[in-house]
């Protein structure tokens, strides 16, 4: 678990890359995160796809076929308001 310091925001970015063959198989994808605190907002190839607001539940977010083929890249922005924060354990991709 990836710790945030209190009163600061950290950006976590994962570049990944999608052939024909896989991307077409995900073009109803989520993205599923454990949980964020405090706020976390959730970007795919630069458009907004969710915010993440709860330290305690997961988040299941609709990726409205935004992969595409080549590189793909996730962004979370996490900002902690409170005396700790922590960003997802676990971010999936499921088709």
């Amino acid at each position: 678990q990836l710790q945030v310091e209190p009163d600061k925001t950290v950006v976590f970015r994962k570049k990944f890359n999608l052939d024909s063959g896989a991307q077409a198989k995900m073009r109803r994808a989520r993205l599923l995160l454990s949980p964020i605190a405090d706020k976390g907002v959730v970007y795919l190839n630069g458009w907004k796809v969710g915010d993440c607001a709860s330290n305690h539940q997961n988040s299941d977010l609709n990726l409205n076929g935004l992969l595409r083929v080549g590189d793909n890249v996730i962004v979370v922005v996490i900002t902690n308001t409170g005396p700790s924060g922590n960003m997802a354990r676990e971010c999936l991709i499921i088709p």
